[in-house]
């Protein structure tokens, strides 16, 4: 990819906004999940102690996406995980 970074705070209407970047949809996705977790401020000291399987479906790219935001952001509260990393073996 270029010099460009992994992903930025833009302005945005919302509490928060982000562009996010990626030479492929898994590096897309796997940068999507660290932008999350970083803006959360919860990667600061995390080592990867489990691991977990995550599998989804989503008629498009988009909502793909979301989906993905969605279940390891439910991940991290309900099970007390923060995500140090990701694998995304197909898109």
């Amino acid at each position: 990819m270029s010099d460009l970074p992994d992903f930025e705070p833009i302005d945005h209407t919302a509490d928060a906004g982000f562009r996010v970047r990626g030479d492929t949809l898994p590096e897309l996705f796997r940068n999507a999940a660290r932008c999350l977790f970083e803006a959360l401020g919860e990667t600061a000291g995390v080592t990867a102690a489990e691991s977990h399987a995550v599998e989804l479906a989503a008629e498009e790219h988009a909502a793909l996406l979301r989906a993905w935001l969605s279940e390891i952001l439910y991940l991290s509260y309900v099970r007390k995980l923060v995500l140090s990393d990701s694998e995304i073996l197909e898109v």
